[in-house]
């Protein structure tokens, strides 16, 4: 957890607990468009989630180090929130926001929900609820969304 002791400082505090593992830098190349969202760490592998535009990418990273782009994007439509967490099985669970223009020709805002193997293999998104927000919003506007596990549950 983050801390900030001292407003006027404009520094944040934490601590990094590293229980069995080993670090190492890679330089990577990504796009010049592309920014980084998330990183996942499976058992041996791992995944990088980034956004390109409107999209999320996903990047596989190999056992060696070797980082990947997957052939197809999690999201195409995404609007700018996201939520990762691994589970003891190293299945990842993402949950994002995305906008779509509804039939009636609004502007609106759902949370989609997915799971990502270590293949890169991801399941139908689902959205999580009909429409989240039914007006005109501001290209700027978006949701903050939060995921953890509890027990043997997502919490969202």
């Amino acid at each position: 957890e983050l801390v900030d002791e001292d407003w006027g400082s404009n520094e944040i505090e934490g601590a990094i607990v590293i229980d069995d593992s080993s670090v190492s830098s890679r330089l990577i190349s990504l796009s010049q468009d592309e920014e980084p969202l998330a990183v996942l760490a499976f058992r041996d592998t791992g995944l990088i989630l980034t956004s390109e535009g409107t999209q999320i990418i996903m990047h596989k990273i190999e056992e060696d180090g070797t980082i990947i782009r997957c052939t197809t994007p999690l999201e195409r439509f995404w609007s700018g929130s996201i939520a990762t967490t691994v589970d003891d099985s190293s299945i990842a669970h993402i949950v994002w926001t995305r906008r779509l223009v509804t039939g009636t020709g609004v502007l609106s805002e759902t949370i989609s929900y997915s799971t990502v193997d270590d293949q890169c293999t991801s399941t139908v998104p689902q959205d999580l609820m009909d429409v989240v927000l039914q007006q005109e919003m501001e290209e700027q506007e978006q949701l903050l969304l939060k995921m953890e596990h509890q027990q043997e549950a997502l919490v969202l």
